[in-house]
């Protein structure tokens, strides 16, 4: 698997992030020590995850007036 994310601040009170997640698209795992069982098959692989995904964010700083 393979992450990244890029953060960029505006004007000192707003952080945007974007980013990606399994950037590879990694799904399943092969396993030569599998067994079979009721809820899975020996397939020789393990689901790991699923899949590529992308997000973003963005953080604003609000502070107060001081008097």
């Amino acid at each position: 698997m393979l992450d990244i994310n890029l953060s960029k601040l505006f004007f000192n009170k707003m952080e945007w992030t974007i980013g990606a997640k399994n950037i590879l698209n990694v799904q399943d795992i092969r396993s030569n020590n599998t067994s079979s069982g009721v809820h899975s098959s020996n397939s020789g692989s393990i689901a790991m995850n699923w899949g590529r995904s992308f997000f973003t964010s963005i953080k604003f700083t609000i502070k107060q007036r001081e008097n």
